[in-house]
């Protein structure tokens, strides 16, 4: 989405609407705005926000409970929004524990609970492979049987989906396991083989060179990195830092040059230090007369 020039309205207002709107209505919920022009995206480096610390390591619960400690520190830099987890930890799931003593004695193992949870939740042609031939083109043809989703809307449901077996018998789910409602991570990011979770953020209000020195900070305050726990800093921030490093590598060669000329030029020494003792004074000339 552009705005018009000459529109009323800012990007950063319409961003800032639906994120307030959300926390007043839906609980719990996350807005995060990732830029649609392929110059930002560029300039990220593949991150999805101009912030993004990844914390590597690995163990994913010391992995966590370092990066719970980092995003504390963080949202108390006022510029940063949309400051949130991209994996998501906290999944919602439905856990199925199987008590293998009393399924054993109804003559049912957990791979028979399995393959009908899976048959049923999803669809038969992951645990059974069927094909149709076409008489009249020869062509095959999957066939896949499973339940209508409004079936399955509730713990209730899940209870009462029957195991198959070879005999004509068919207990339910309920009859052998305890159905409830959990959590689990929805995505595993790894990075040279270690666990990997990354923090992303954007930038409001302040320049970037400022955020990273809060960044920083905010690291410190975080405490003590757990054993072969590692943070990395990426998005904008690495590579705003690799420039400014190469520009005053440059810089610097080229004072030397310009020193090395004027001595060759005024067969002194003294000489050209002492006109290259005057650039600092004709600089902030310069910028007072502006």
């Amino acid at each position: 989405m552009a705005l018009k020039p000459d529109s009323p309205l800012s990007v950063q207002e319409l961003e800032r609407t639906p994120a307030q709107n959300s926390a007043r209505h839906v609980s719990r919920s996350e807005f995060s705005f990732e830029p649609g022009d392929i110059v930002s995206q560029t300039m990220n480096f593949g991150a999805p926000t101009p912030i993004e610390i990844a914390v590597t390591g690995p163990d994913l619960q010391e992995d966590r409970a370092y990066a719970e400690k980092l995003r504390a520190e963080l949202r108390k830099i006022p510029s940063l929004r949309d400051l949130q987890f991209e994996q998501p930890l906290d999944y919602p799931s439905v856990e199925v524990n199987v008590n293998r003593e009393l399924a054993g004695q109804m003559g049912v193992s957990v791979e028979q609970v399995g393959i009908s949870l899976v048959a049923a939740t999803s669809s038969s042609r992951f645990v059974t492979p069927n094909y149709w031939a076409d008489p009249k083109s020869g062509i095959g043809y999957q066939v896949q049987i499973e339940l209508p989703q409004p079936q399955v809307a509730s713990l209730h449901d899940v209870e009462n989906i029957p195991i198959t077996r070879s005999d004509s018998s068919h207990p339910l789910v309920g009859d052998v396991a305890q159905v409830r409602n959990s959590t689990m991570v929805g995505e595993y990011d790894r990075s040279n083989g270690l666990r990997m979770i990354t923090i992303s953020a954007n930038v409001v209000g302040e320049d970037l060179g400022r955020v990273s020195s809060r960044v920083d900070a905010a690291i410190e305050r975080a405490g003590n990195l757990p054993r072969a726990v590692t943070v990395n800093v990426r998005g904008q921030i690495a590579p705003m830092r690799e420039t400014l490093s190469n520009l005053a590598i440059g810089l610097a060669l080229a004072i030397l040059v310009i020193f090395l000329l004027l001595s060759a030029n005024f067969q002194s020494m003294r000489l050209a230090l002492v006109v290259l003792s005057t650039v600092p004074a004709v600089i902030s000339e310069s910028s007072s007369s502006c």
